[in-house]
């Protein structure tokens, strides 16, 4: 396995989670923290994006 392969893959699987955390917080689920952690892992989403596309942030 590639390293560009290894970080699209970590990049999918932080993006699946943090879709999770969206419809969890829709269902009401969640602390009222939910919202600032689930921010924080988009950002790293966006950042394992950006990485994997030789662009980064």
């Amino acid at each position: 396995m590639t390293l560009d392969r290894a970080y699209y893959l970590l990049a999918a699987f932080y993006s699946l989670m943090v879709i999770i955390g969206v419809i969890a917080i829709l269902a009401g689920g969640g602390t009222l923290l939910a919202p600032i952690h689930l921010l924080l892992g988009a950002l790293a989403v966006i950042g394992l994006w950006g990485i994997s596309s030789n662009e980064g942030l």
